[in-house]
């Protein structure tokens, strides 16, 4: 943009950076919630204590909201600050199944289901927690599947807005709904194409993407033209 003499002083784009450091990074939310999950003991006063101590610094986004909040800290997001909970942090991320119905597949008359629960897997195994093998752990890497995946496709993505918050039908607050398009990015990026022509076309590519909006008009049918459009 520089080169075509696109002035973008104007446009500012914020860095998420350090938030998405401070929640996967090393030694970070989810490597101390994993550690706490997987250690005798473990409880959700003690994981938000290392965290405020271990990575609640002045170069991170994370805070303490108050001093009697033993459970709370807070995330200095993009759009905002988040006070967070941490009740409940720790057992939900265990990944243990209830006894009775393990103890209920184990007497399961299905041999494959009843395959999968030995008797010594349920004195070994019921209430505890496989080392490394956490609800965090499963999630992150089923993520990275999904990201290598889409990655490897062609993916269209629509943006959903909220019209307001109060869920009422037929109701849009506009302000509201320009803070959601703000806080995505998309202003930004409509600011910039107006100042310039960030996206080119060739013509048949534009008929196959846009041709179903133009009806029986066939405005958008290559005829062998070699002309790219500018939208």
């Amino acid at each position: 943009y520089a080169a075509e003499g696109v002035d973008l002083a104007t446009i500012t784009i914020t860095d998420n950076t350090a938030v998405l450091s401070l929640i996967e990074g090393k030694a970070g939310l989810i490597d101390l919630l994993n550690e706490e999950t997987v250690r005798p003991g473990g409880n959700d006063k003690a994981y938000v204590y290392k965290l405020l101590n271990h990575v609640g610094t002045d170069a991170t986004p994370l805070f303490k909201r108050r001093n009697d909040a033993e459970y709370q800290f807070g995330i200095r997001h993009y759009a905002g600050n988040v006070t967070y909970d941490a009740r409940g942090f720790v057992v939900r991320n265990r990944d243990t199944l209830p006894v009775d119905l393990v103890q209920l597949a184990s007497r399961c008359g299905n041999g494959l289901i009843k395959s999968l629960f030995s008797e010594n897997d349920l004195k070994q195994n019921v209430g505890r927690t496989w080392v490394g093998v956490t609800v965090w752990s499963k999630f992150r890497d089923r993520l990275n599947e999904l990201m290598t995946s889409i990655s490897a496709a062609d993916a269209r993505y629509v943006r959903c807005i909220v019209p307001n918050r109060q869920m009422i039908p037929g109701v849009t607050d506009l302000k509201y709904a320009l803070t959601q398009l703000r806080y995505a990015g998309v202003m930004s990026a409509i600011t910039i194409a107006r100042a310039s022509f960030p996206n080119r076309m060739t013509l048949e590519l534009a008929s196959e993407r846009f041709g179903i909006l133009e009806g029986k008009r066939g405005l958008l049918q290559p005829k062998g033209l070699e002309t790219n459009v500018h939208k």
